[in-house]
């Protein structure tokens, strides 16, 4: 009885285990299978899916085993004591034998049974093992063997932009004076012109 608690109290651990690190693996892989193919990203979807199942499975029935109110085991009366008290010994001897005899077919029932659990959670827990070693050997082709697809950014038809030499001498030949306002030069250059025009007709007279 307690081999058969201790080894499922070890798989009850190492599944806790295993699903601790699936939690950790599972952002890992989301990142790294974008580019894989969707063939290889199917057959590892379903294979992570039969190894979670597995564990799950290989969980439920170790859990089996805990359930005390399911597994009643048998042991000599003490009632005896009290019932043979004033009676022979011999009698208080065989009462004792015959109720060891009887709980010895009970309770080697009951140990078959958690036993059982115990083959059924072993069973499950290696094929889950075996799923996920045929997920991590997927992973590993895809990501070494398999050529990825280049999701980087290329410019098939470049654009030529033409004129930028003379945009930048027109630019460094615009010289602006502190505190200097443009609309106020565009007017000194109209009062300008509007001076050079009446000259010449001041001349003329």
């Amino acid at each position: 009885m307690e081999i058969i608690e201790g080894k499922t109290n070890l798989i009850v651990s190492q599944t806790a285990i295993v699903f601790s690190l699936l939690g950790l693996l599972i952002p890992f892989l989301v990142d790294k299978i974008e580019s894989v193919p969707i063939i290889f990203k199917v057959v590892l979807l379903i294979t992570v899916l039969l190894a979670f199942f597995s564990y799950m499975l290989s969980l439920r029935n170790a859990i089996k085993n805990f359930k005390i109110t399911e597994f009643k085991y048998r042991s000599p009366g003490v009632n005896n004591v009290i019932s043979f008290k004033d009676k022979p010994e011999e009698l208080f001897v065989a009462e004792e034998v015959r109720d060891l005899l009887n709980s010895v077919d009970i309770n080697k029932a009951i140990n078959n049974h958690k036993g059982t659990n115990l083959l059924h959670a072993y069973n499950a827990f290696k094929l889950g093992n075996f799923f996920m070693g045929i997920s991590v050997t997927i992973l590993m082709i895809s990501l070494l063997f398999l050529k990825q697809e280049d999701k980087s950014i290329q410019i098939r038809s470049p654009l030529e932009i033409k004129g930028l030499e003379e945009l930048n001498k027109t630019i460094k030949s615009i010289r602006l004076q502190p505190d200097t306002i443009i609309m106020k030069k565009e007017n000194n250059l109209k009062q300008e012109n509007v001076i050079r025009s009446v000259q010449p007709n001041q001349g003329d007279r």
